[in-house]
């Protein structure tokens, strides 16, 4: 928890996120500028087993404005890993779904 008077920028959290994972499911984010300013929001992945960061990107969305990013395009195929998504300034705000999918099934959660 941030200290009084301490400003920060919001970030959320994806637990799971993959590209053809062992179990054949692979991840696309859902990102929302809650915002009403456009900015640039940083996708970093960090592998599952060790936490060491494995890519990140940046991404600019619009205010008040949706961005889809397909998870295998980031990472190389069998990957499991997990995803912080941080809003550009203390001035934006983020929300952010996970959406899973195989041959036979859909599934989504939201970032926390």
């Amino acid at each position: 928890m941030p200290l009084p008077g301490i400003w920060v920028r919001e970030l959320r959290n994806a637990p799971l996120v993959e590209n053809a994972g062992a179990d054949g499911w692979s991840t696309g984010l859902g990102i929302m500028n809650t915002g009403g300013l456009p900015g640039d929001f940083t996708i970093r992945y960090f592998d599952a087993g060790s936490g060491m960061l494995l890519t990140s990107k940046t991404v600019t969305i619009p205010g008040q404005a949706f961005r889809g990013v397909y998870t295998p395009d980031d990472l190389g195929a069998g990957t499991r890993a997990s995803a912080t998504i941080t809003a550009p300034s203390i001035m934006s705000s983020v929300a952010v779904i996970v959406n899973e999918s195989n041959a036979t099934s859909f599934m989504s959660y939201g970032g926390q």
